[in-house]
């Protein structure tokens, strides 16, 4: 294939996600009748169109009756989309993460939902998770506004760390997701949501970096000294950076903790985990080759990646997903070690609420998220591992559409080195506590004496989480 068929292909492709995002977006009532899609300029910057293709896709949801193009303003939904049944229609209102329409391709999932179910509609509703979780949790769950909730696991850690998960709905576990995944919202060997994906930290890497500095891709034998010394050989001042991570994010600072040497016994756990920590603290302050903490969000990290500003970052394969419409010719390895291969593992799960009115439909719902069909579709539309396995392993069909890195199923090889929150042994609010000690450690305000006795102070101050039973799964 020529690479200018190539390119018509991408572009197609890429007009084609927005045209069937957008549809799905207004079907779910994502974009209600009434209201204004986004504006053109947004949509040709997040799917990499210019404004006239943009537009050349709108018109094709005013040719289906779905928008009006309103001169000067913008495009006004007019209408669902949506047969009506004859049947009494059901909302569900299900509580997710903004961040699922990306990682989950959750419009077009609930479009399928409602096809095979046309008597039920599914309403998103945004959860944040600042302060914390439940905070913003508890209320909407408690006066029924919510009739299921996605969940991550660290949050499912502060909910059943609070004693909260009462107000999930148990449920059955299957053996056909893996196993390690039921384990992470299991409580009292009670499984409270059903897994949906999930996604260990990995390094990815620019292989056109790595060929122009004649450096040999990464492999799983690499050290973190070793990954360094090739971080400065990819660097060009002015230009790029070999390194980068977020180290205020949730799902990538505490990787450094895992990957400490020791025991990680209560009372003993600044030693365990101060190796992890004081590299970490050098990675951040070595400028030849990681970027100033001005870049310092998780939308830096892949914003500069995406524009081959680094050459390497840790990430998951739920972030991937901004790469999937683009042209970078990229690809992933597991992560560097400092005395044993370790990772962290975040799952994505879907619980049902207890005080729902609609029980059978919001289980229905569940179940559908977590089907075949359904993980099928993550598989394919979407760069996010499905829970079940069969899914997840699937070989690609069909024409590539997706910019999927050649070594996708990487994770196959590494779930030895998998670790969750719980292997921290850490309590939410200590968690919290921790992180903000790590931030005073990171910018020298305090030295290693003090931040083991912050740590043991901490520790000491919250038991340690214990570890879950296995739910069992029924034979």
């Amino acid at each position: 294939m020529s690479s200018s068929e190539s390119g018509r292909r991408t572009f197609q492709s890429r007009l084609n996600d927005m045209v069937d995002q957008l549809r799905d977006g207004i079907h779910t009532g994502i974009y209600k009748t009434g209201t204004y899609l986004p504006p053109e300029k947004n949509l040709a910057k997040q799917f990499g169109l210019s404004n006239k293709t943009v537009r050349k896709g709108l018109e094709e949801l005013a040719e289906e009756g779905l928008i009006e193009k309103i001169p000067r303003v913008g495009s006004l939904v007019i209408a669902s989309g949506r047969e009506p049944s004859g049947k009494p229609e059901i909302t569900l209102m299900l509580g997710c993460y903004l961040k699922d329409e990306l990682e989950l391709g959750l419009s077009r999932l609930l479009a399928d939902f409602e096809q095979l179910h046309p008597e039920i509609h599914v309403e998103a509703v945004a959860v944040n998770s600042y302060p914390t979780f439940v905070k913003t949790m508890r209320p909407m769950m408690d006066n029924g506004l919510v009739d299921l909730i996605t969940i991550k696991d660290r949050h499912f850690e502060e909910v059943s760390g609070e004693g909260y998960e009462d107000i999930l709905k148990p449920q059955q576990p299957s053996g056909d997701v893996y196993p390690f995944l039921n384990k992470v919202f299991t409580e009292r060997s009670v499984l409270y949501a059903l897994p949906i994906q999930f996604s260990p930290l990995i390094l990815a890497y620019n292989l056109r970096h790595f060929r122009e500095a004649g450096v040999q891709e990464p492999d799983s034998g690499w050290t973190w000294e070793h990954a360094m010394a090739q971080a400065g050989r990819l660097s060009i001042p002015g230009q790029r950076y070999g390194f980068h991570f977020q180290p205020l994010h949730h799902e990538r600072w505490p990787l450094f903790l895992l990957q400490g040497t020791g025991s990680s016994a209560a009372g003993n756990r600044s030693g365990a985990w101060l190796d992890g920590i004081r590299l970490s603290k050098e990675m951040m302050g070595n400028h030849t080759y990681f970027p100033n903490l001005l870049f310092s969000s998780e939308n830096d990290v892949g914003t500069l990646f995406l524009q081959g500003k680094t050459s390497m970052i840790i990430t998951g394969y739920e972030a991937l997903n901004r790469f999937s419409s683009s042209p970078l010719e990229y690809d992933i390895s597991s992560l560097p070690y400092m005395h044993d291969p370790r990772t962290l593992l975040s799952s994505t799960g879907i619980a049902v609420n207890t005080l729902t009115k609609y029980p059978e439909e919001a289980q229905l719902l569940a179940d559908y998220l977590t089907s075949p069909r359904a993980q099928r579709l993550i598989r394919e539309h979407t760069l996010s591992i499905p829970a079940l396995k069969a899914a997840a392993e699937a070989p690609d069909e069909g024409e590539r559409t997706l910019n999927r890195p050649p070594r996708f199923h990487l994770f196959r090889d590494i779930i030895p080195a998998f670790r969750t929150y719980r292997d921290l042994e850490l309590s939410a609010p200590a968690f919290r506590e921790l992180h903000e000690t790590l931030k005073t450690y990171w910018t020298g305000l305090i030295g290693e004496d003090t931040l083991r006795a912050e740590i043991d102070a901490i520790t000491s101050r919250y038991p340690a989480r214990p570890e879950p039973q296995q739910a069992a799964i029924p034979k």
